[in-house]
């Protein structure tokens, strides 16, 4: 039995390897930084497959053994059999109440009528001046006939304009492609000291977050960062490379911020400027960093309660 069909990675020289960056990462700052290091662990290298947002069709070009399998499936399924239909929400960040909608749009017996929707829907708004990456994405739900006069549901898809990017099945597992989210842990350039952009999109407007502690660069939670929370307007810490930095379940973005990481020299909106403030205390040191962590990490501060806060260290230092 060869390594495809055991499982095993198959072989990957530079260029490859390279490519594969380029396909499924896309960060600028990140690929770059990746193509100097060492080949990421085989595991690492399935997760950032699976979890990309890029569609299920380039997924299935470079999976192997059981997520090739798994990514297989879950294409197999958009054939509709007798018996079987697809139901489409149309799902939207609301920049009103700061969450995301859902909207029962129409069911469909042909996956081929689900995309042609989906596109007739975007060319309009193309001609009304919107961007779908604003805040606008779509689920479809797979059905079969449970032979009782009830359907039962078979897969859930997410769209990423027309693009088929992520599933979930109600049956699988042993595949990062049937995790919910699936997390990669990569290293990454970013140093403490630095304010990321979080670009999260089309699930979550963009945002910006200061960088207070980097550790080791290689456990899943060792980047800590501070941002403001879109719902309550607080001021939260959490891990970078999870979907920490956004408080659920009003937000639920379906990829890392990893994916789009990258750091920010632009000018911050006036409501995230506290960042500066935070970061001139910090000093690009990595254990005042830590201690910033410790004094808000187990609470949500008012901007009024981190200014304060802020204040006091900065005249510590100062002393």
């Amino acid at each position: 039995m060869d390594k495809e069909k055991r499982g095993a990675m198959p072989p990957m020289d530079e260029a490859t390897y390279h490519r594969l960056l380029d396909t499924f990462l896309p960060s600028e700052e990140m690929r770059a930084y990746l193509k100097q290091q060492p080949v990421l662990p085989e595991l690492t290298i399935r997760g950032l497959i699976a979890g990309s947002p890029v569609s299920l069709e380039k997924k299935a070009e470079w999976a192997w053994g059981e997520d090739k399998a798994a990514v297989d499936r879950a294409l197999a399924e958009l054939t509709a059999r007798p018996g079987e239909l697809f139901t489409l929400e149309d799902a939207w960040y609301d920049e009103d109440i700061r969450e995301a909608k859902y909207w029962f749009n129409a069911p469909f017996l042909r996956y081929e009528k689900v995309l042609a929707h989906i596109r007739a829907e975007l060319a309009e708004d193309v001609g009304d001046g919107e961007d779908w990456r604003d805040g606008q994405w779509y689920e479809v739900q797979k059905w079969a006939s449970g032979g009782d006069g009830e359907l039962l549901h078979v897969c859930t898809y997410w769209l990423l304009g027309d693009q088929t990017t992520y599933f979930q099945m109600e049956r699988g597992k042993g595949s990062p492609f049937y995790d919910y989210c699936p997390e990669p842990n990569l290293p990454v350039p970013f140093r403490p000291g630095d304010i990321l952009t979080i670009d999260c999109r089309p699930f979550a407007p963009v945002k910006h977050a200061l960088l207070f502690e980097a550790g080791d660069n290689r456990d899943c939670c060792c980047l800590q960062a501070l941002c403001r929370e879109e719902k309550t307007e607080r001021w939260i810490t959490g891990a970078v490379k999870h979907r920490f930095l956004f408080a659920g379940p009003y937000i639920d973005p379906l990829y890392t911020p990893v994916y789009r990481l990258s750091r920010f020299t632009g000018e911050l909106p006036p409501e995230e400027r506290l960042l500066l403030a935070a970061q001139r205390v910090m000093g690009g040191d990595e254990v005042k960093g830590a201690r910033l962590w410790r004094e808000i990490s187990e609470h949500k501060l008012t901007s009024e309660k981190l200014t304060r806060l802020l204040a006091q260290l900065a005249e510590e230092n100062n002393m």
